[in-house]
């Protein structure tokens, strides 16, 4: 993407912590300092016990050196990084969504499910493990998407309106177009109609 595209380039946002009716479309060069997209999942270094700092439960006690843990965490890569070195890397832990940023590149490594599903963090986390899953199931299902090789003509589907008061709407694929990647979708409304 060239200087000129990315200077323009505006995206559709919908922030975490406010009402979906709030989104807007922003322009993401020109509103912040650093926009970061969701880019794998990785074990990553972190203080043992998590987030208890927040949840009031103190940090190590003084004199006590921390113990680290490698956990489960969404990497996060910059479409915008005008203000931090390049060499640090955005994570955000699952469960408890504890936000760091990690200068040590051996601090973090990317998960390979066929190797870490068996992880005793896992296994000891049902709910982590759950999480985890979800987050698999759900990439899986988005590269099926963009990069199937096969028509998903049938499945049902979830599609997010923008231009609508219904924030989503159920519906089957109609038609797939492998090339383009285009689908149309018949809405579920369609059927309820009468």
């Amino acid at each position: 993407m060239s200087f000129l595209q990315l200077a323009t380039y505006t995206v559709y946002v919908e922030f975490d912590d406010q009402e979906w009716e709030k989104r807007e479309w922003v322009k993401v060069y020109e509103d912040f300092q650093l926009f970061l997209l969701q880019h794998q999942l990785v074990w990553a270094r972190r203080q043992e016990g998590g987030g208890e700092r927040e949840q009031g439960g103190g940090g190590p006690m003084q004199g006590t050196k921390a113990k680290h843990i490698q956990w489960p965490a969404l990497a996060f890569k910059p479409l915008v990084w005008k203000s931090l070195l390049s060499s640090v890397t955005a994570v955000e832990f699952l469960l408890d969504r504890q936000l760091d940023f990690l200068s040590d590149p051996s601090a973090y490594q990317p998960y390979q499910d066929e190797v870490d599903s068996q992880s005793p963090v896992l296994r000891d986390n049902p709910q982590l493990h759950e999480e985890v899953k979800g987050w698999l199931k759900d990439q899986k299902a988005q590269e099926i998407f963009m990069q199937g090789p096969y028509s998903l003509n049938g499945y049902r589907v979830r599609v997010y309106r923008q231009d609508s008061a219904t924030q989503w709407f159920t519906g089957i694929i109609t038609h797939h177009d492998l090339f383009s990647r285009n689908m149309v979708v018949m809405n579920d409304q369609v059927f309820d109609s009468t």
